[in-house]
């Protein structure tokens, strides 16, 4: 039996408020899937009995984490979208020949790794391309839960075959046997985790003094935010960016109607804009 509009409503304005993350009507089907799963985990018979109990003591930390995790598609897998990173190691090799800081990297919605240790691997293989390249990536997400296997940068066998050559696996990742003596799994060396920061971040609470980037990624964030929500990230984004620096969206998103400060850089298959290294882009 479907859930009343009214209980569906009640946990997606929940959502939204801390989240950003709208539910409507039309993937209100989404939400009930997970409720679905969400009360069993949290011992109630029905997303129902869970909305009574929201309704009588407030979203305890437990069903929170849930809810806000689950909230997320954290869908992924490594070089997701070839296109993309087809162009960025294209902008690295630019960037190595004329290089005087370190290329600092921001993952603003990293979910389980799989794209920063992608961008990871890039910069490694730009390294012995120009010897001295010098890099850094920060990894943020506001669901601990994935920052958290993020930074572990542990894999299942799909996993790793999910976007992976045979080559960059060996190189860059070493079997590890569980405790139980069950199936191994993949593990992140730690040469390629040197330089990397992890840190919790929720896009639209304040932020704190992260610095500035040369690239931002924050793909597939914007798409399930509000117009309003959009334009303040963007606003913040643009603020991050050192002049010249780049920023990547997904391949459903776009600025256009939300900011005129950055200048759309042309680019088969992938959504990049730039801040102007001077001054303020076109209307």
């Amino acid at each position: 039996m479907a859930l009343a509009n009214e209980i569906l409503k009640f946990f997606a304005t929940y959502i939204e408020a801390e989240t950003g993350i709208v539910y409507t009507d039309v993937n209100y089907y989404q939400l009930e899937n997970r409720l679905v799963d969400i009360a069993t985990q949290l011992g109630c018979a029905t997303p129902v009995e869970l909305y009574e109990r929201a309704r009588a003591q407030g979203f305890d930390p437990s069903m929170r984490l849930l809810l806000l995790d689950t909230a997320t598609n954290n869908e992924t897998l490594f070089f997701r979208d070839i296109p993309v990173f087809k162009a960025l190691a294209g902008l690295m090799g630019q960037v190595a020949t004329a290089q005087t800081n370190p290329f600092r990297i921001w993952s603003a919605a990293c979910s389980t790794g799989q794209e920063i240790y992608s961008l990871a691997i890039l910069a490694t293989e730009q390294r012995v391309k120009t010897p001295g390249f010098a890099w850094s990536i920060l990894a943020t997400d506001f669901s601990e839960r994935v920052l958290k296997r993020a930074e572990e940068g542990r894999y299942s066998q799909l996993e790793v075959q999910r976007g992976l050559s045979a080559a960059r696996l060996i190189q860059h990742f070493e079997q590890v046997a569980e405790r139980d003596g069950g199936i191994t799994s993949w593990a992140v060396r730690a040469a390629l985790k040197a330089h990397m920061k992890f840190k919790p971040l929720n896009l639209i609470t304040p932020w704190p003094d992260l610095g500035t980037f040369d690239l931002i990624l924050c793909r597939n964030v914007l798409i399930y935010q509000n117009v309003e929500n959009k334009i303040k990230v963007i606003e913040k984004l643009f603020e991050r960016l050192a002049p010249g620096g780049h920023l990547v969206l997904g391949g459903a998103e776009s600025l256009i109607g939300l900011s005129n400060r950055f200048e759309f850089v042309a680019t088969d298959g992938a959504v990049i804009y730039r801040r102007p290294a001077t001054g303020s882009a076109a209307a």
